[in-house]
């Protein structure tokens, strides 16, 4: 196991998200459910071609689970599609495609969404998911608790709680915050290809998944967004220093985050 990467490769599409498991070292599977993985269905997109064809349809993967989060590199030659019977527990999947063409079906929407390379997904990980992936592909994938995403988010809010929370599940990972989100991925998934990563460290990955959700919270749209907005600030007639050039307006995240100095 390199790094803090298991790697597996498998044949037969239909086996991918049991060998998975079952190639999991036991130090870390104490972190896991048996069941989020045996509620993946792996399969080819063409069964006639698999059984014609079965040498094409080889998937690669490298598995971690550092922190809170769990991490996977997929690579594979021939089309598959994967369907989510039961979500396991609570959590957000963040996937960015490197190479091919990925289609993502959300239960309750109208229609697919299809990325390519320009693009990443985020969706909150529930019963009915669909991913079609194209022949040729390469993409990471994460997944993090929701827990870790209300939380940060709450703390945005001064306090206050929130109920679901729903982002707009396709973003552009060349430019703005989903580049950032884009290099955030490629930190972390070069740092766990190292056993001596300091990603290692408790206290180095609790800070890294709370930058990479106040990142996701703050530069992707989702429902909250508007109420993160500040409001304009306005400027007080009270201020002695008011006319002079040296009036600093401060936002904050609303009335209540702005001073005059």
């Amino acid at each position: 196991m390199p790094g803090y990467f298991t790697k597996i490769e498998v044949a037969d599409p239909h086996l991918f998200a049991q060998t998975i498991w079952e190639s999991i070292p036991p130090g870390q599977k104490v972190l896991l459910a048996e069941h989020e993985f045996s509620s993946q269905e792996w399969a080819p997109l063409e069964q006639r071609r698999f059984r014609i064809e079965p040498e094409n349809y080889r998937t690669a993967a490298s598995v971690a689970n550092v922190g809170a989060l769990r991490a996977s590199r997929i690579t594979g030659n021939g089309a598959t599609e994967t369907t989510l019977g039961s979500a396991g527990s609570d959590g957000f999947g963040l996937s960015i495609i490197e190479r091919g063409a990925n289609r993502l079906v959300i239960p309750g929407t109208d229609e697919p969404l299809t990325g390519n390379a320009t693009t990443g997904f985020i969706y909150s990980v529930r019963p009915g998911i669909r991913v079609t992936a194209s022949d040729v592909q390469d993409r990471l994938f994460l997944r993090l608790p929701t827990s870790l995403i209300r939380r940060k988010l709450e703390a945005l809010l001064d306090g206050q709680s929130v109920a679901s929370i729903e982002f707009q599940p396709m973003f552009d990972q060349t430019r703005g915050a989903g580049g950032t989100i884009r290099r955030m991925f490629d930190y972390l998934f070069a740092e766990l290809e190292h056993s001596d990563t300091l990603l290692a460290n408790d206290i180095a990955i609790r800070s890294f998944e709370e930058n990479l959700a106040l990142c996701l919270l703050l530069g992707l749209p989702h429902n909250y967004t508007q109420r993160l907005r500040p409001r304009p600030c306005r400027r007080s007639s009270d201020s002695p220093l008011e006319g002079t050039g040296f009036e600093l307006l401060v936002r904050g995240r609303g009335e209540a985050g702005c001073r005059a100095f």
